[in-house]
């Protein structure tokens, strides 16, 4: 028996080495390959290992680098190598010049047209380099609002397309969307408005040197990073904060996530290509979100809108256009649970295109399929429950938390900006609102209906709490900080003031303190000390442990309420009236 299973993997060893060699010359570190499975459940066995394109009628398309792909030859599925989408349609020669209207922009020229909507449109345009991929290309984001220089602070909308190189048609029609927004403000009442209400921020190459891996043109683009690493697994994962792949957090995605905590982002959207259709939350939980109603009726708007103006058959996938990502397979990693999960914010993925890498002769009529149902999701920003909370007593903004009583679950409440903006959404009903801040009394609105596409205005002004609700931690040289937190209600909601307002949430139970966490730390912040946000956090018994983006353990909070800290700690002292 022992000398079978050695001829068995020396087998296994010769097909991978057959397999990577015949495909080396084209692709070394993409293959692309479909098996089949015989239950739904062991999709869930297997997504982390290798990154799942879709699923059709039991059988599995997925892509893996050489390392997934030998892991995968030891799980005995049989299986088929395919011809990559990105090698499925080539670039003419005669189209490779960059014209926004109809065609594919080389590299070069999509960086130069990005700067020139700016010096084109300076007031109502900034372009920011949230960073560089790993071949050290730059990562733009425009953002687009009215008096673009202004610091006030709109609730902001995100848009991001290509995050997988070879899903090309986000590139186009987000850069299109640029332009329309920029050309049109002066002369549209609707793009006006927009402008004026929201901060806008579009991000239409998240994965730079996947789309343009052979050079300064689009010409068979892969899925992944330059480091064979899909990013669209590689985000920190709800609950454990780990990397759903089990790599390093990406250096594309490592920008990306400090982008966040930066911009106060409400509403978002990643932009695909594969399938056409609206997906939207949980990617890698088998739950709904508790807003699913909302986004369910935000996706059949979409759908509608688009299919009233193209052929028929488009954009028809799942149900008719909708699907619930995890009802599909379980994707673990992505972008979308982490901006729902750990930032609060809502976002969607829209898959606009069956074929990922487009012919260019079908750019303008995704563009133009898609153009009024992606205005209208933006104009779903304008929606919800809206307001700004100020303190009662100094007129001042102060960041706050939302909660829908009897309607939110694990991670679906809110929060707001730094000077106290919130935008809630929610599906149509009547619903009981709570906002809390730390050291204030909570104030709440009872029996506010909320339509399908009006505001409900909540403004709202609270009161120092006369109670002592105090949380100070005291920080020391023998890196332990001890916390003290009493409240008559046994409960503490205290925001650590960084830029999106996020931080830990103190629960007093006596003679014990345990403490939950939520979105992204600033150590700095926090502690007085150098060093790389926070971005997770693991529940333990009575206790939490928080850790950086390299899964390194950072912080141990136990049952008792102490806290030990990796690293040396300058001493200080933070306390909650400080915020």
């Amino acid at each position: 028996m022992k000398y079978f299973s050695f001829k068995v993997r020396i087998f296994s060893v010769f097909i991978l080495i057959f397999v990577v060699s015949s495909f080396a010359v084209t692709d070394p570190s993409q293959i692309y390959f479909s098996f089949n499975i015989r239950y739904a459940g062991e999709i869930e066995s297997i997504t982390r290992l290798v990154s799942i394109d879709k699923v059709e009628n039991g059988t599995v398309f997925a892509y893996a680098n050489k390392k997934q792909f030998e892991e995968f030859l030891g799980r005995g599925y049989n299986y088929q190598i395919l011809k990559s989408p990105g090698e499925q349609y080539t670039v003419k020669e005669t189209e490779k010049a960059w014209s926004i209207a109809n065609t594919y922009p080389t590299y070069t020229g999509f960086v130069s047209t990005m700067n020139g909507f700016q010096s084109s449109f300076p007031t109502l345009c900034k372009i920011e380099e949230i960073g560089k991929s790993v071949n050290n290309r730059q990562l733009l984001a425009a953002k687009i609002t009215s008096n673009v220089s202004s610091l006030t602070i709109k609730p902001g909308v995100l848009l991001t397309g290509t995050i997988h190189g070879d899903e090309t048609v986000g590139l186009f029609v987000l850069t299109k969307l640029i332009d329309y927004l920029l050309v049109n403000y002066s002369s549209s009442s609707r793009i006006k408005k927009l402008l004026d209400s929201l901060d806008i921020y579009i991000f239409p190459l998240a994965n730079p040197d996947g789309a343009y891996r052979s050079g300064d043109v689009i010409s068979n683009p892969w899925r992944s990073n330059a480091n064979g690493v899909d990013l669209n697994r590689n985000m920190p994962e709800p609950v454990t904060g780990t990397t759903g792949d089990g790599n390093e957090i990406q250096k594309e995605n490592l920008a990306y996530l400090q982008f966040l905590e930066s911009h106060r982002i409400v509403l978002s959207a990643d932009i695909h290509g594969g399938m056409e259709a609206f997906v939207g939350p949980w990617f890698g939980i088998e739950a709904m979100q508790a807003d699913w109603d909302w986004y369910e009726t935000i996706g059949r708007t979409y759908a509608s809108t688009v299919q009233n103006v193209s052929p028929a058959g488009y954009f028809t996938g799942g149900n008719n256009g909708i699907i619930w990502a995890a009802s599909y397979y379980i994707a673990y990693g992505t972008k979308a649970d982490y901006i729902n999960y750990w930032h609060r914010a809502r976002e969607a993925a829209i898959e606009l295109s069956d074929v990922k890498f487009l012919p260019e002769s079908e750019l303008l009529n995704h563009w133009n399929y898609n153009r009024e149902a992606l205005l209208g999701y933006i104009e779903s920003a304008l929606n919800g429950f809206r307001g700004k909370v100020t303190d009662a007593q100094t007129g001042l903004p102060i960041p706050v938390s939302i909660e829908l009583s009897g309607h939110d679950q694990v991670r679906s409440g809110i929060y707001s900006s730094s000077n106290g903006i919130f935008a809630r959404f929610a599906p149509q009903g009547t619903y009981t609102i709570t906002i809390r801040s730390t050291g204030y009394t909570s104030q709440t609105f009872t029996n506010r209906t909320l339509g399908a596409s009006q505001p409900v205005f909540l403004n709202a002004q609270l009161q120092k709490n006369s109670t002592n609700s105090r949380i100070s931690i005291q920080l020391n040289n023998s890196s332990k900080m001890v916390v003290n937190a009493t409240n008559g209600n046994n409960y503490i909601h205290g925001v650590e003031e960084t830029s999106t307002h996020y931080g830990l949430a103190f629960k007093t139970s006596q003679p014990k303190v345990s403490i939950d966490a939520y979105g992204n730390l600033n150590r700095s912040s926090l502690i007085g000390n150098s060093g790389s946000f926070l971005n997770a956090a693991s529940n333990l018994t009575g206790g939490i442990v928080l850790k950086d983006p390299s899964g390194t353990v950072q912080m141990h909070i136990n049952q008792s309420g102490t806290i030990r800290i990796r690293g040396t700690i300058q001493q200080g002292f933070y306390d909650e009236s400080m915020l």
